[in-house]
């Protein structure tokens, strides 16, 4: 009798599945489990089973192989995962988890700086919220009459001096040269003015902790405006890489650039800060960072100048390294036009990532096949399957959530967040001060042409951010 039920208890019992006591990670894991529960109740999976050993033979079973294949490791194998670190602690910054609070006042803003930039700023903070009160501050007053009027700015002052001093005025967002920004900066901090400044945050770190010790003292608040701590595509990415979707991170690789000819302060170093590495080489270094970590060293490289009237570099390519095992590499590029790829590859050995400029969607590649080409690869004869399998059917496309594709107007509204409620924004100042920093020792690699040291005490570091 007791036999009799013990057969009868074990008959009602499901499938034991690997998956279960592995630790195999599913992105679905009830269906998953529910799946995979169907083909072992049904017998599905025994009849696929004899019908490929009618095909391919019954395989000899090798029980040491299989079992070191599975998770064994020699001695030798384990001092090489141990090489590189068991946990990697490099990131320390990470994008924001909320949206910015809605505004509850009005905030008076003063955009310094008429053009082009200083166009965007003042669209941007128009969009942002009606709260604002836009005024424009530059040296022309025709100019910048001609963008109140088209932004429906309430008033111009002309001279940053004039405008950090008027009280009507309670922030300042500094559209200017990349040379400018640490005596603005540093002026409106002394006049009690919160700064948002556009990045790079300065040419040089001494300028840079000025800039961080000014609005220290005075108590107010000094952001730059990086979107890539904003864009919501890489706040996606970084939830999808600690959720596992592709495993153990080991490659980012960056693409960047588009046909640019600059001219004016932008063709000199001197003004610039050299050329494409300091104008856009800081976002790509933010998106590294905040995806893979902080590296230990950088090696930069530049090909031949296509631009010849503009004195900085017009190319170049950095590869970066952590001693965790992970590696960066950033192409970015004025010669010729970007093409329609993806402009940050998160490679791992569970599966790609593959992030657009623009655009509302993440594109992830799995390791593991998918069901469908995995079907089609038992199609015969081979070339007919190589035919029907296309690159797509292994893509699971992730929508992205929120309509600032950019990350700007989140930038512009966590900026204003932070006025209104007196309390540092989400990415403070040192963040970009370290996104600097790499920079410029890039270009030191580029100078010298061997790898440079870029890695910092990573407590010291985080204690300062």
């Amino acid at each position: 009798m007791l036999e009799t039920r013990v057969r009868q208890g074990w008959e009602k019992q499901r499938p034991l599945l690997y998956a279960e006591i592995s630790g195999t990670p599913a992105r679905y894991p009830r269906l998953n489990r529910a799946l995979q529960w169907l083909v072992a109740a049904s017998g599905a999976k025994e009849r696929i089973q004899r019908y490929l050993e009618k095909r391919r033979g019954i395989r000899t079973v090798n029980l040491a192989a299989n079992t070191y294949e599975d998770g064994g490791q020699t001695d030798a194998e384990i001092r090489l995962i141990e090489s590189a670190g068991l946990r990697d602690t490099s990131r320390i910054i990470a994008p924001p988890e909320r949206a910015p609070a809605v505004l509850r006042r009005r905030v008076p803003v003063c955009v310094v700086g008429v053009g082009q930039w200083g166009a965007f700023h003042c669209r941007l903070f128009r969009t942002a919220d009606p709260r604002v009160e836009l005024y424009i501050c530059g040296r022309n007053r025709e100019r910048a009459e001609r963008l109140a009027a088209a932004t429906g700015a309430k008033g111009v002052i002309l001279g940053l001096e004039r405008a950090v001093e008027d009280s009507r005025i309670e922030a300042v967002s500094l559209a200017l040269p990349h040379h400018l920004h640490k005596e603005a900066a540093v002026l409106a901090a002394q006049a009690g003015k919160h700064t948002l400044v556009e990045k790079p945050i300065a040419l040089a770190l001494s300028d840079a902790d000025a800039m961080i010790e000014a609005a220290r003292e005075a108590g107010t608040i000094l952001m730059v405006a990086e979107d890539m701590q904003y864009r919501p595509a890489i706040r996606a990415a970084a939830k999808m890489i600690d959720a596992g979707d592709v495993g153990e991170p080991l490659y980012l690789m960056a693409h960047g650039g588009g046909s640019m000819r600059p001219r004016g302060w932008k063709a000199d170093p001197e003004l610039m800060g050299g050329g494409i590495l300091m104008d856009m080489g800081v976002h790509y270094v933010r998106a590294m960072r905040l995806l893979m970590g902080e590296p230990d060293d950088a090696l930069a490289t530049r090909a031949m100048q296509i631009d010849t009237k503009t004195l900085g570099e017009d190319s170049v390519q950095v590869l970066f390294r952590s001693h965790f095992g992970w590696q960066a590499h950033i192409l970015l590029s004025w010669a010729g036009p970007h093409g329609h790829s993806p402009d940050v590859i998160v490679c791992g050995d569970r599966g790609v990532l593959h992030l657009w400029p623009a655009r509302n969607y993440i594109d992830l590649y799995p390791a593991q096949q998918r069901l469908l080409p995995q079907l089609l690869s038992y199609v015969r004869p081979p070339w007919l399957a190589e035919r029907l399998i296309k690159p797509e059917m292994q893509r699971v496309r992730r929508k992205v959530a929120g309509d600032d594709r950019q990350g700007y107007l989140t930038e512009v509204r966590e900026f204003l967040a932070a006025v209104t409620e007196g309390r540092e924004p989400a990415s403070p100042a040192e963040d970009a001060r370290r996104d600097l920093e790499i920079v410029l020792h890039s270009y030191e690699s580029m100078r010298t042409g061997v790898w440079v040291k870029t890695a910092v005490e990573l407590s010291t570091l985080a204690q300062a951010l």
